[in-house]
């Protein structure tokens, strides 16, 4: 989806074409500790892997800004190739190493690119973000932001990054959350200062407090990588979940607007209560699909998820099986080429009619999937049943 121009900051975009840069430095970087000797194959093979899905999506997000920003802006001929971003995408693990270490030059480990404080500021942010990935490296990072705010104390990233990084190493949160609050206040729509803040007051049990700043979010939301760190975990769900829960159960039938929540973080909530022993979780779950539902008919993950649980607390009870089948027939009606849908009628189907489960089985099996672990579980599922229906 391409941000409506009215929520689209320069300044911002400015971020993520840095971003994009420190990655693809980092990209380079590797490929010199790989010939040095100083990181095994496995390790370079998952870090440029990383390295390269990450810099790929903020070239992504770049694109819709850009997109955004000139359709704001007096027309202005410039010429697009859809084929070429494609083949830049592809060559992009092959040819970064080259095109940075041929712009940045021989220098000794330590030294600093010519051209000024900026571009020295640019390097020591690059160089940090290589050592992400290396736990052991850290305190090289954190020693890199600290002479990034010797030259410009009010550097968000550095504040932000360094306070991220001296957490994981086990800091004690109170102070580091003033140090993200700082950051925010420089920048108010600053995302991933936001997120970490709401991550260590989550981690503190302090839900309300992470929940509401979470809220503050802006539309375009976090870089890339911080947004994966966000929905790889989900955190959401579990700082919202905690946050309403008790509005949840009280309520008989909560909307997403008085929840506060969206679609997605609807279900992410629901996911979350799923794995909890509250009192009354199943029941709380069941809502918040309606809640869903109420705003979003067709969902698929929502009609999936909905049916099978209301398979799985029916205790036989004709009516609520049929309530279920009808929700998963919906789900593949809506989404015929959804891979939750298919897979999640055919589980239910494979103890009504073979022939249907099978069916969805077959359409299954003709969908590209991602390898994201949502797929994986998708699949591995799908294996069982073909195992017990010999489809």
């Amino acid at each position: 989806m391409v941000p409506d121009s009215s929520s689209v900051k320069p300044a911002r975009l400015e971020m993520l074409e840095d971003e994009r840069d420190f990655l693809l430095s980092a990209l380079a970087a590797l490929e010199d500790e790989r010939d040095a000797g100083e990181i095994d194959d496995g390790d370079y093979a998952a870090l440029k892997d990383d390295y390269t899905r990450r810099a790929a999506a903020a070239m992504r997000s770049i694109e819709g800004r850009r997109a955004a920003l000139a359709a704001a802006a007096p027309p202005r001929r410039r010429p697009r190739s859809g084929f070429l971003w494609l083949v830049g995408l592809a060559l992009l693990g092959t040819l970064a190493g080259v095109a940075i270490s041929r712009s940045a030059g021989d220098r000794a480990d330590g030294g600093t690119i010519t051209g000024g404080a900026d571009v020295s500021v640019s390097s020591r942010l690059a160089r940090a973000l290589q050592l992400f990935g290396q736990p052991v490296r850290w305190p090289d990072a954190i020693d890199l932001y600290d002479a990034v705010l010797a030259e410009q104390p009010s550097n968000v990233e550095a504040i932000t990054y360094r306070a991220w990084l001296q957490y994981r190493s086990g800091a004690a949160a109170a102070p580091l959350l003033g140090q993200w609050a700082e950051a925010t206040q420089l920048d108010p729509g600053y995302a991933d200062a936001i997120v970490f803040r709401a991550i260590a007051l989550k981690d503190l049990d302090r839900y309300d407090e992470a929940a509401a700043v979470l809220d503050q979010l802006p539309a375009e939301g976090p870089s890339p990588m911080v947004e994966g760190l966000l929905a790889g975990q989900g955190l959401r769900g579990v700082i919202y979940g905690e946050a309403r829960y008790d509005q949840i159960a009280a309520s008989e039938a909560p909307t997403l607007a008085e929840l506060g929540l969206s679609v997605d973080v609807g279900l992410e909530v629901a996911n979350y209560l799923l794995s909890t022993d509250k009192l009354g979780s199943v029941v709380s779950v069941l809502k918040v699909f309606r809640a869903v539902l109420a705003v979003d008919p067709d969902n698929a993950s929502g009609l999936s998820r909905y049916g099978l649980l209301l398979a799985q607390a029916s205790g036989g009870d004709p009516s609520l099986l049929q309530s279920a089948q009808d929700l998963l027939d919906r789900a593949v009606s809506a989404n015929p080429a959804d891979a939750e849908a298919l897979v999640s009628r055919a589980t239910l189907y494979a103890g009504l009619d073979v022939e249907v489960a099978c069916a969805d089985l077959e359409a299954f099996d003709l969908l590209e999937l991602g390898a994201d672990a949502s797929s994986s579980a998708l699949s591995a599922q799908a294996d069982q049943l073909h195992q017990l229906l010999a489809c």
